[in-house]
């Protein structure tokens, strides 16, 4: 089990957020109580170098230190991606058979759960007018090559 930051931040969450909220988890018994993923749910994702390696944002200043401060607290940090430009950033970092599991643990990302929300009715109507079917493995098709 775990607290998702969009719940409550929405896309304005930032590194003090998730920090604040991991002290918040363990100091009110919910970590006793089996909550021990933090979940970033989005937006902290900057752009990939030359070399192909994704960095955070301005709100995310060091992933590694935020993943090491909530790992601090007997927490996991996991991070869910958003939509569509999300996935195809983090194409290289997740995927069948473990594909980009170093690049995570670089980050010091325990987790990383794909929830489908690229689904972006006008993009996969224009793309695959005649059926849902054919949307959704071009919703999905991202998360698996």
């Amino acid at each position: 089990m775990g607290w998702n930051s969009w719940n409550f931040f929405f896309g304005k969450v930032t590194d003090k957020n998730i920090r604040d909220s991991a002290d918040q988890i363990v100091s009110t018994g919910m970590k006793d109580a089996g909550y021990v993923y933090v979940n970033i749910d989005d937006t902290w994702e900057g752009e990939r170098d030359a070399s192909g390696v994704l960095h955070t944002n301005a709100k995310f200043p060091d992933m590694k230190a935020l993943a090491d401060y909530v790992h601090s607290k007997g927490l996991k940090i996991r991070h869910l991606p958003g939509r569509g430009e999300d996935l195809r950033r983090l194409r290289g970092l997740a995927g069948p058979r473990g594909a980009g599991r170093p690049a995570l643990r670089l980050l010091g990302i325990d987790y990383l759960k794909y929830d489908l929300c690229s689904f972006i009715p006008e993009v996969m109507e224009k793309q695959a007018p005649t059926t849902r079917l054919r949307q959704m493995k071009l919703m999905i098709a991202p998360t698996t090559r």
